[in-house]
């Protein structure tokens, strides 16, 4: 309980692996200072910290990433960072053809992580090169990879984890695995 005219400030306490993105509820609630003079409903709003991909709505422009403003394609948004960050992935096909410049070299400790449900996530190198090429500490998770190898762990440890790997017609090995890769 508050006396009328009271002010408080809101705070909000993110979980490891997410970040504030804001506050929504009664209009007083928005800038985090309430004034108390009824009751008021704040609502603390938490996105998942990391930066966001989506080849349908996204723009490859300095400073996208976020779930708001997402990056358009996987190898533009790996020059926005330097690591140690997830990259989550809308469903959708990104390839060649829709900007994405292969392989994808990914960055120590940078987990790729497709969204899309049932591997619809895609990405898509075609027979011949590789598709994504790994680094120490860096994983990739839920996707459908297409390349000759579709993934090469470039002599670190890397994961790749709950993939659908397609060599697309083509013929040798799908995971070319020298480090001590999972």
């Amino acid at each position: 309980s508050y006396d009328d005219g009271t002010e408080v400030t809101l705070t909000a306490v993110p979980d490891i692996g997410s970040v504030f993105a804001g506050w929504s509820g009664d209009p007083d609630c928005k800038d985090g200072q309430v004034t108390m003079n009824a009751g008021k409903i704040c609502t603390a709003t938490f996105e998942l910290a990391g930066l966001y991909v989506d080849i349908n709505s996204g723009s490859d422009v300095t400073g996208c990433g976020s779930p708001a403003s997402p990056c358009r394609t996987i190898s533009f948004t790996l020059t926005q960072t330097a690591g140690n960050e997830a990259i989550y992935v809308a469903a959708g096909t990104y390839g060649s053809d829709t900007g994405e410049t292969f392989p994808l070299n990914l960055w120590p400790g940078t987990a790729l992580i497709c969204q899309g449900a049932g591997y619809t996530t895609v990405i898509d190198q075609g027979v011949y090169d590789t598709a994504i090429l790994g680094a120490a500490g860096a994983s990739v998770s839920g996707c459908t990879i297409i390349g000759v190898p579709a993934v090469d762990d470039n002599g670190t440890s890397f994961t790749v984890d709950n993939c659908m790997i397609d060599l697309g017609g083509g013929c040798c090995t799908g995971i070319a695995l020298s480090g001590n890769s999972t």
